[in-house]
């Protein structure tokens, strides 16, 4: 199997090909770019009636900033990987009780309890003024270093026969919105550039504006259902953090000590609290069950719960390894 950036004008022709000759997609990368995993044989002769490795000249704007992004993922694979290092060793991302109730909406939540079937995923960038901006070059480093984040958890699922793909859409909001000078709790700090970049994108504010973004980009990609992820150089209550049961997950772009070459892993690593994953280190609960539905399962590859811990993203900047309890968690039985 080979991997491949495809163009296309129709999604749905193009996936049921890929799919009927024995591969997977990946990615979807806005409404005509698709990351597959095909059989070498078409990958050598690109023979596929739907779509082709070949980007027309025709191509939307945003078509081609995605794609350059994943060029510049893959660009980035083949450099020197960081050392394996625990979340303990640095700064440790964070995860809090989720910010939304089901019981909240009038229908189907747009927000998915397992990472499983197709999955919408928003990048919503908040640009302020002054040294608040994200530049250009800076938003492409956003989006190329999340399709590496999501890429591990689409190739592990691939290798546990579990379906699941994500579609990749974002939104870059420049705002007035000056730093918050002190923040008391994660809302009160979120909260003062989330919003303005909520309404500069046409959508409400608060919860309801976060559940518009969702439903929209869930059924524009005719999804099982979506997340959202924030990103800026605004103060925030902690540099990375993610709400279990859906989201949103919040990132600051410097990445504290991590650094922006490991927003991917740090990214991967908040998407698994969105799915339900918890921490892997320090005061871990090592007799609850975590994950929906059947599909539970201790936190046993906690360090406190171990003595024979193996690698995994929950645990470490570590995007070669998932251990058995956080596939349950995150809904792979």
């Amino acid at each position: 199997m080979e991997e491949m950036l495809l163009h296309t004008d129709n999604i749905d022709k193009a996936t049921a090909e890929v799919e009927a000759a024995g591969g997977r997609i990946l990615l979807q990368l806005g409404h005509n770019l698709l990351v597959a995993k095909v059989p070498s044989h078409m990958a050598k002769q690109n023979s596929f009636s739907h779509a082709s490795v070949h980007i027309p000249s025709s191509a939307s704007v945003q078509s081609l900033s995605h794609a350059n992004a994943y060029w510049m993922a893959r660009e980035n694979e083949l450099k020197p990987q960081p050392m394996i290092q625990k979340w303990t060793e640095r700064t440790a991302p964070m995860a809090f009780k989720r910010e939304y109730s089901d019981e909240s909406f009038q229908g189907d939540s747009p927000y998915r309890q397992t990472m499983t079937g197709k999955i919408a995923y928003a990048i919503l960038v908040a640009s302020g003024p002054g040294s608040l901006a994200i530049s250009d070059s800076e938003l492409q480093k956003i989006k190329s270093e999340c399709i590496t984040g999501l890429k591990f958890w689409s190739e592990q699922a691939q290798k546990n026969g579990v379906i699941l793909s994500f579609a990749m859409y974002w939104g870059k909001a420049t705002i007035t919105t000056p730093n918050p000078s002190y923040c008391s709790n994660a809302p009160s700090c979120h909260d003062k550039f989330v919003n303005p970049t909520l309404q500069a994108l046409k959508f409400s504010t608060g919860q309801v504006g976060k559940d518009q973004v969702a439903q929209y980009v869930k059924n524009d990609a005719k999804a099982d259902g979506a997340f959202l992820a924030f990103f800026s150089k605004y103060k925030q209550i902690h540099f990375a953090y993610a709400y279990f049961g859906g989201g949103p997950l919040y990132m600051q772009y410097s990445n504290d000590g991590w650094g922006s070459d490991q927003i991917d892993r740090v990214f991967a690593h908040e998407v698994g609290h969105v799915f339900n994953a918890p921490d892997e280190y320090t005061n871990c609960k090592c007799y609850t069950n975590y994950g929906k539905g059947s599909c539970t399962a201790r936190n046993s590859n906690c360090n406190t719960c171990t003595s024979s811990q193996g690698g995994c993203i929950m645990d470490s900047n570590d995007l070669g390894n998932l251990c058995q309890s956080s596939k349950k968690h995150v809904g792979w039985c």
